[in-house]
């Protein structure tokens, strides 16, 4: 169970690329830098959630997964246009 969370949490929280769109339309990317997050388990209160609802879904069962860390400073690396191909 511990691996399987570690694996979650990596892919939760280990960002490498972003992607943005432009006022014009055009599409932008970039790589993301930081150092590993030290992410914990946390625990939180939700008094109200009326999102599901909203769009039409179920509440999932359980408790949330939450998480906190400190503050990590980032960096974004190379921006250019994004290259768009069609499969």
């Amino acid at each position: 169970m511990a691996l399987l969370r570690a694996r979650l949490s990596n892919a939760l929280f280990a960002h490498w690329r972003w992607y943005a769109r432009s006022e014009r339309g055009a599409l932008f990317t970039g790589t993301i830098e930081h150092e590993p997050w030290r992410v914990a388990p946390a625990a939180a209160t939700i008094s109200v959630d009326g999102l599901f609802g909203a769009s039409g879904f179920e509440p999932p069962g359980g408790a949330p997964v939450t998480h906190i860390d400190s503050p990590s400073p980032i960096t974004v690396e190379s921006v250019a246009p994004a290259r768009l191909t069609r499969r």
